[in-house]
């Protein structure tokens, strides 16, 4: 049974809430200030420091529902050389394409999904706001919105996540 089949049967239901609330439990031990809550990577099994709550759900939730293979957009949005938005596609958990070839500052959302969580609790950790939006169903996030510094003009970013089509 495919994950995506279980999700529509009770038990697919349950365990989808056993997983968020063992991630919930995972954030709630870190609840004092300057703690970072942990949660298990799909790719290496360490834990991704930096995650909010909500960050910690939605990636309980893509490692439930997320395929092993899929293909996404991205485009970054900044106050920065043009380029053009990217297909990124990738198999069993390593990206395998990303056409058109990016601007090498791109390297850091030209990941597989996993690597866009990491790539959050850094960002939680050093950047003076950052605002995340997810997939409902799958958990991948759709929307990155970086301010890095809140006083300094031009160098907030936006890394936005579209055409996410699983393969297979």
């Amino acid at each position: 049974m495919t994950r995506r089949r279980l999700l529509g049967t009770s038990c697919g239901r349950a365990a989808l809430l056993v997983v968020a609330v063992a991630a919930l439990a995972a954030c709630g031990q870190a609840a004092t200030p300057g703690a970072t809550p942990a949660v298990a990577s799909t790719a290496t099994a360490e834990p991704v420091p930096g995650l909010t709550e909500a960050d910690a759900v939605s990636y309980a939730l893509w490692q439930l529902a997320g395929p092993a293979d899929y293909r996404f957009t991205v485009d970054v949005q900044c106050f920065c050389p043009a380029a053009q938005p990217v297909e990124v596609t990738v198999r069993d958990g390593a990206v395998i394409s990303v056409k058109p070839s990016p601007p090498e500052f791109w390297s850091e959302v030209v990941v597989p999904v996993p690597d866009l969580f990491r790539l959050v609790g850094e960002l939680r950790g050093t950047a003076d706001v950052v605002d995340v939006t997810y997939d409902a169903e799958a958990g991948y996030p759709t929307t990155i919105a970086v301010d890095r510094i809140t006083e300094a003009v031009d160098d907030e970013v936006s890394y936005v996540v579209t055409a996410f089509t699983p393969l297979r």
